[in-house]
């Protein structure tokens, strides 16, 4: 090699170390701005509009307060909330959720739910951005008709009851490749290897195997996580107060003083019926009594009962004496006293409204044809009242 060629490639090789520090040159740039504008968070919200209105089963106005509910009996509370939902994808659920504890009546009331927006029921499991505005949340909460005595005078706290407002996000599907393990080879690398077809086959079926392996795993996980996500949520209290449950008295007159049906230790009362053409009973006649039922119930809304006479047990005098019964609405005992109520076919139960009272009567005849001279018989008859539950289609 001569100098000249010496020299030249002694430049090639500087000029080739400049071009390796090329990052101290001054090379030309440019920049510029690029308009994607901002990013603006949605928002979800939920608010009283108003404190709520309570009605009963015949659409009166109540004030729960003030109001004793009874066996199939329902009420409904209505109240306007103020949905805040923004967001072009924002997806929300409402539900009323009780977050106190369960007070005696609890196990005894049904709960229901419906919301509605311009009059119309809308799904609450998928509330958007076209939700957003007034909507209207009825609960209703039932008294079960099964319910028994131990029921009366118990009280369920609503006031815990929240409505919650709570976002959610809908999952993609997950698709994913599978590329194998990493040792195996294309036959690019090996034109001249060839499985043979049951090995091939062998060996899809294990990649597919694997790959829905792998797939599972990762949705499990997705699935399993999903709960931290710290979505978005808001929840306002209901103004709804407290239902209470009614008493059952029932007040009993045969003539000669009242009792309550119920004694206050649990036990069933007894009244002494007073009967008219009073003396010995001759054979061949008949003597007349009554017994007097009042409804004092503290039940807000309807309440009637429905009260009859069981069978008789005549004592003594076994066959010898007929009792008849006969039911007359209104509180008039002397009622009792005519013959002629008890002709014709035995009457059946009376009603008894709120308040109300109804009359259950007897006539006991003693057999013309009978010799039963100086015998005393004590006559038992149960009474049964029970409410009247409407029963809708």
């Amino acid at each position: 090699m001569n100098k000249m060629a010496k020299g030249a490639l002694a430049t090639g090789v500087g000029v080739a170390l400049m071009l390796g520090g090329g990052g101290t040159l001054a090379i030309w740039n440019d920049t510029e701005t690029a308009s994607v504008g901002s990013i603006a968070a949605g928002q979800l919200e939920i608010k009283r509009v108003d404190n709520g209105v309570w009605k009963n089963s015949s659409n009166q106005v109540i004030d729960l307060a003030n109001y004793k509910v009874v066996p199939g009996e329902t009420l409904s509370f209505v109240q306007n909330v103020d949905l805040t939902l923004v967001g072009d994808k924002i997806e929300a659920t409402l539900t009323p959720t009780y977050i106190g504890g369960m007070d005696g009546l609890s196990p005894h009331l049904d709960y229901t739910y419906k919301v509605s927006q311009n009059g119309a029921e809308i799904r609450t499991n998928a509330l958007t951005q076209a939700n957003d505005g007034i909507a209207t949340v009825e609960a209703t909460v039932t008294f079960k008709k099964d319910s028994d005595n131990t029921t009366q005078l118990k009280t369920q706290d609503l006031t815990k009851i929240q409505y919650v407002l709570l976002q959610f996000v809908r999952y993609s599907p997950v698709a994913l490749v599978y590329s194998g393990w990493g040792r195996h080879r294309s036959r690019a690398q090996h034109p001249h290897r060839t499985l043979p077809p049951g090995k091939q086959t062998m060996a899809k079926k294990t990649a597919l195997k694997a790959t829905g392996l792998v797939s599972g795993a990762v949705l499990l996980g997705l699935l399993t996580v999903q709960g931290t996500y710290a979505l978005w949520n808001a929840a306002v209290q209901a103004t709804s107060g407290s239902v209470q449950a009614a008493s059952f008295n029932v007040e009993m007159d045969g003539g000669s003083g009242s009792v309550m049906m119920a004694q206050p230790d649990g036990s069933q009362g007894t009244v002494a019926l007073a009967t008219t053409n009073f003396g010995i009973v001759d054979a061949g006649t008949s003597v007349y009594a009554g017994v007097r039922l009042t409804n004092h119930t503290d039940a807000g809304g309807q309440f009637t009962l429905r009260a009859s006479a069981g069978p008789v047990d005549t004592g003594s005098l076994g066959g010898l004496l007929a009792v008849q019964q006969r039911a007359v609405a209104g509180a008039d005992l002397s009622a009792c006293n005519n013959p002629a109520l008890y002709a014709g076919t035995a009457a059946g139960p009376v009603e008894i409204p709120k308040h109300g009272s109804g009359v259950l009567c007897f006539q006991a005849s003693l057999a013309a044809t009978v010799s039963a001279e100086g015998q005393v018989s004590t006559i038992s008859i149960p009474l049964t009242v029970e409410q009247l539950v409407e029963h809708k289609g």
